[in-house]
């Protein structure tokens, strides 16, 4: 993992509970683990400059981000059909 740096905008994460992996804007200073109420609820996969370098943390091989979008709509059809 990298350490943020002064053109750091956005942190990867990943969710500890679920394995859910997103970016968000980063903050120096701010926790990016914690919850509001200050649980850790996830874990850092990096820091990135851009939005294509984030998408790189969070899917490193080919195919990683087909994949997820794959179980995403899977689990989707899956709750709106009551399963």
């Amino acid at each position: 993992m990298n350490a943020p740096t002064a053109t750091t905008q956005y942190v990867c994460l990943e969710g500890i509970q679920h394995g859910n992996r997103f970016y968000t804007g980063y903050t120096p200073g701010k926790d990016p683990t914690k919850s509001a109420k200050g649980e850790t609820w996830y874990k850092v996969l990096g820091y990135a400059e851009t939005s294509e370098q984030a998408q790189a943390i969070i899917y490193p091989l080919p195919g990683d981000a087909d994949r997820a979008v794959a179980k995403y709509m899977a689990n989707m059809l899956a709750v709106t059909r009551g399963m």
